[in-house]
């Protein structure tokens, strides 16, 4: 039997997930602000303020901190402002809902549970597509509307076992490491702070 989150899937995707629309807002941000022209800062006041009023504190972090690294390369007088303005921001939002800010069971409470579930397959993996495949047979309990693993690490070492895992840690580790090489251009920064 599916579940009605399959079927809201099916007809809407996730762009009627706030936090799905937080995350692609986050990483549009730099290519936004690294343009020239005024229209082009107004499109990163108003990403910034769509950013804001996702609520996705994920997607949040990630804009912070790959806008603070492409500022800190660009216009490094500007990261300090940045830096205040963000944590000044994180502060308030920490002071008015902690409840939400501070609730890191939402997310430990299932990941645990997902943990458990490596065991039995810990070299190879369960196979890709495992999570979403599972979660059609769970009635109920922690797991009962998560469709991934809202961890991608967790979620590769789950589906592909720590060889997956271990090809992802190398592929970034060699990224990392090649970007060290290069020039530092604006568009190269940009790239990075996507990533």
């Amino acid at each position: 039997a599916r579940k009605m989150a399959d079927y809201a899937d099916v007809v809407v995707g996730v762009s009627g997930n706030t936090a799905h629309l937080g995350t692609y807002l986050a990483l549009v941000l730099p290519t936004f602000w690294l343009q020239h022209g005024l229209r082009w800062k107004a499109w990163t006041v108003a990403g910034c303020i769509a950013l804001a009023a996702t609520g996705s504190k994920g997607a949040w972090l990630a804009a912070f901190g790959g806008m603070g690294w492409g500022l800190w390369y660009l216009h490094r007088h500007l990261c300090y402002l940045w830096l205040t303005v963000g944590t000044l921001f994180i502060t308030c939002v920490a002071l008015f809902r902690p409840q939400e800010f501070l609730d890191a069971s939402a997310r430990l409470g299932p990941w645990m549970a997902f943990w458990e579930q490596i065991g039995r397959k810990f070299i190879t993996g369960s196979g890709l597509g495992y999570v979403m495949e599972n979660s059609r047979f769970i009635e109920a309990g922690v797991l009962n509307t998560w469709r991934h693993v809202h961890n991608e690490y967790l979620q590769m070492l789950l589906e592909q076992g720590v060889i997956g895992l271990g090809l992802l840690l190398y592929g970034l580790w060699d990224v990392s490491q090649r970007v060290k090489r290069v020039v530092l251009t604006p568009e190269l920064i940009t790239c990075v702070a996507i990533l």
